[in-house]
């Protein structure tokens, strides 16, 4: 009886050392085709010129997602990671875009008059000519300016900064 029951849990801990090891499940793959909703994922889609006007994207996966010349005006993308996404042209104005990551995006002549930025990852995301007239929060990182209209309605280019106040 001793042996049968050092065998089960001998088996039992190999099952948990196994499932531990296997790390967190990972998440489902993207899904281009799938409505917006919190936690979507459209990593790499092509969303360029849609009209998601005041559409909920917080926590969505938008991983290198073209959304050129996209209209995400008023939308909830509170903790969305858009690394590497493409927005160049696109319109977030009043957008809520806190806890974001835009690291490594593309924003060129982007409309972000009037979005929430606080805490958003904007390391090495480039804003060469994009409108951030009117934008508040205290974003995070090191983004690429050249021509870049600030909060303030100052416009600085490389090596100068936009101020931001919480």
């Amino acid at each position: 009886m001793n042996r049968l029951i050092a065998t089960l849990s001998a088996a039992a801990l190999v099952v948990v050392a196994g499932a531990c090891a296997a790390g967190p499940p990972s998440p489902p793959p993207p899904d281009c085709e799938a409505p917006a909703a919190p936690a979507v994922n459209w990593s790499g889609c092509d969303k360029s010129f849609s009209r998601l006007v005041g559409v909920d994207l917080s926590d969505a996966v938008l991983f290198g997602t073209d959304f050129w010349r996209a209209d995400l005006s008023e939308a909830d993308l509170a903790g969305a990671d858009m690394s590497n996404a493409v927005v160049s042209y696109g319109f977030l104005s009043r957008a809520n875009l806190s806890d974001a990551d835009l690291s490594d995006s593309e924003l060129y002549f982007a409309d972000l008059d009037d979005a929430d930025l606080s805490a958003t990852n904007l390391d090495a995301a480039g804003l060469n000519f994009a409108d951030l007239s009117g934008a508040t929060g205290l974003p995070v990182g090191d983004p690429q300016y050249y021509e870049t209209t600030c909060p303030d309605g100052s416009v600085v280019s490389e090596p100068d900064s936009c101020a931001f106040t919480p």
